[in-house]
Formats: C-alpha cells, sequence, structure tokens
C-alpha cells in the first residue's frame, strides 16, 4: 500500500503531531510573583515606577496595569492606606505607601515629566484594570481628585460571562472567583493553596482595614495585597474570551455609571 512506502520521518512527525492536538492546547502555568515586589514610600520611587511603566509594550487591547487599594473603612468617607500596582509585562508588582506619601503618590512625574500616576489613572486611551471597581473610585475622587477612566472591573466582567450558562451566582468575591476558575488559569493545586492561604491570612490579620498603617508593613500584608494584583491579568485574559462583545459592552458601561455614582456614594469591594 502505498502509505507504507512513507519514511519513517513522516510517521513520526505525523504521530507527535496528532499527540499534541490530543492534549489540547497548553495552558501556560500561574506562578505567583508575590516575592517580587517593589515597596515604594519616596517620590524617586514613583518616579523609577512610573519609568518602569513607561518602558513596558503592551498592546493596544490590554491593560497596562492592574491595580487595588487597601486602607480603613475604604472608600469616600475611609481611608486609603495601600495602592498596589502590577505591570503584566515586567511582571513585577509595586506595593505604593500611600499613607507616607499622600498625593505624591499620585502627583510626582515620571524622569521625562510626561506621565504621574494620576494621568495615567485619568488617561482615556490606557486601559487599567482592578477587582470591583466601586469603592476603590470614590476613595481616589473624594481624597485626591483622581477620576478613573477606561478602567475594567474585572467583577463585572466575571458576572458576564456567566450569561451564557443556566448557573448564575450574581457578583461575586475575588476568593470565590479564583476558587471557581484557578485551574482554568493554569494555577496547579499548590499554586491555588498558595494563594489561598496568602489570602485567608490576609483577611485574618486585618479585618478592620487599620493594619494597614503599620510600618513597617507586615509581610503577611503585603502578600495579601500582591496576590489580589498578580492574579488579575490571567483572570482578565479568561473572562474576557468568555463574554461576547455585546456583553463585553454592556459591562464598560456599567463601569462608567458605577465611576461617575461611587464619586460620590461608597460602594462594596470584593
Amino acid at each position: 500500500m502505498i502509505f507504507l512506502d512513507l519514511p519513517f520521518a513522516f510517521w513520526k512527525y505525523a504521530l507527535a503531531h496528532v499527540r499534541i492536538r490530543l492534549r489540547g492546547p497548553k495552558v501556560e502555568t500561574y506562578k505567583p510573583q508575590n516575592k517580587r515586589h517593589t515597596f515604594i514610600d519616596t517620590t524617586t520611587d514613583v518616579t523609577c515606577f512610573l519609568d518602569d511603566l513607561q518602558s513596558q509594550s503592551i498592546p493596544a487591547d490590554k491593560p497596562v496595569l492592574y491595580f487595588d487599594c487597601e486602607g480603613t473603612n475604604l472608600g469616600r468617607d475611609g481611608t486609603v492606606s495601600l495602592v498596589q500596582i502590577y505591570l503584566p509585562a515586567r511582571e513585577q508588582s509595586y506595593v505604593l505607601d500611600i499613607l507616607t506619601l499622600q498625593s505624591f503618590a499620585f502627583m510626582t512625574p515620571s524622569t521625562d515629566r510626561k506621565v504621574t500616576l494620576k494621568s495615567v489613572f485619568e488617561s482615556d486611551t490606557l486601559i487599567k484594570a482592578i477587582w470591583a471597581i466601586r469603592s476603590d473610585s470614590a476613595a481616589l475622587y473624594a481624597h485626591y481628585g483622581i477620576e478613573l477612566r477606561n478602567c475594567h472591573d474585572l467583577q463585572l466582567l466575571e458576572f458576564s460571562r456567566q450569561s451564557s450558562s443556566s448557573k448564575k451566582s450574581g457578583v461575586i468575591s475575588l476568593g470565590r472567583a479564583i476558587d471557581n476558575h484557578g485551574k482554568r488559569l493554569g494555577m496547579t493545586e499548590e499554586a491555588l493553596g498558595m494563594w489561598k492561604l496568602a489570602k485567608n491570612e490576609g483577611k485574618e490579620s486585618c479585618k478592620d482595614g487599620k493594619q494597614y498603617d503599620q510600618r513597617p508593613l507586615p509581610s503577611v500584608l503585603v502578600d495579601y495585597a500582591v496576590g489580589d494584583v498578580e492574579i488579575l491579568p490571567k483572570l482578565y485574559d479568561y473572562c474576557r474570551s468568555s463574554a461576547s462583545d455585546l456583553w463585553f459592552d454592556m459591562v464598560r458601561d456599567q463601569e462608567g455609571r458605577y465611576v461617575l455614582e461611587e464619586q460620590r456614594c461608597d460602594g462594596e469591594g470584593g
């Protein structure tokens, strides 16, 4: 038969190709990065961070940064102690000490003086992402006059992917989202366990937010804060690919409403 006359090299290649296809697409394993963070409590550090941000190469349709805020009673009537930021292209986390820096964290410029953190947060062209935007938006606006723009709320995005499912659970916490989707994000059992441990220990250590005012900041709170942002890029990719364009557009519209509303009233985080 003609197939038997084909060279061995052909069959070796064909069988390998079949095995690859049967395995399905490769999922990149999630690797915790929470040991790689920079604590920022001087204006010089802020400038270096902004220089790092500008040096990134990010597609125009992807977030340039993922962030979250921590504080006591976070919102317009509370305080902001930390802003933690993850730069995906650099696989690096930055923890900004707002308690120490105050408005200098947002108004200090980059070396070329082209950007500040405030201008990045308010940019219409640079995409940012956060889990549960409402209380963070209210706090940043009330205390520092920052009007978040072009900021994706991953809590809403995760909810939108439920639209095609018969089992809808409404908006959920970040912890529950990782419980539900961790393996789909490429998290091993070990990585998932480490993330949950850091999350639970952080919650137990800081039930009212006041512990974020401790200096030096306890490592358990650093791990908690950084862990919340370093997981967001993979969660964003998963939820965005699972949501239809129609639902995504609806989410973007609701995000804008949340920001306008919560600049003037408190919201609930994740």
